[in-house]
């Protein structure tokens, strides 16, 4: 019987370009990312895009945290002031992209284009006009 000797615990980082190990699995909590300089700042810049809606773009190698940042930071939003929509299947088509959208807002989603991005519109003028909520739109892995 021909044995095969286990991998290396870290062959995984080369495998997948990581410089180092990945942040835990129970990396969670403010506690844990106020450890590093990098979250204070993005921190600061999520505050900010919160004060003056826009669009921010965050990059990185992998493995260092971009993900638990994010969901970290949404988590800590409070609700109803902030409604964090979280996609990470963004290699589809902008259709399928907007009916995720439609679902995520608790809508029915339309066949039609033109009607799905009408309802999508609507949906999202009620929640910042009617329900005084601030969608925040969170893209991960949209390259």
């Amino acid at each position: 019987m021909k044995t095969t000797s286990s991998p290396r615990p870290d062959s995984y980082r080369s495998r997948f370009g990581l410089a180092h190990h990945p942040l835990p699995r129970d990396a969670s909590g403010k506690s844990f990312f106020d450890q590093t300089r990098g979250y204070v700042q993005l921190e600061r810049y999520f505050q900010d895009l919160l004060d003056e809606p826009g669009l921010g773009v965050l990059t990185a190698e992998p493995g260092v945290g971009k993900t638990a940042a994010i969901r970290n930071l949404c988590d800590q939003l409070p609700q109803p002031d902030f409604r964090c929509l979280y996609n990470c299947d963004t290699a589809v088509s902008p259709f399928d992209l907007y009916r995720t959208l439609a679902l995520d807002l608790g809508l029915k989603p339309s066949h039609r284009r033109a009607q799905l991005w009408w309802d999508l519109k609507r949906a999202i003028a009620h929640l910042v006009e009617e329900q005084h909520s601030l969608p925040i739109l969170v893209l991960d892995e949209a390259q």
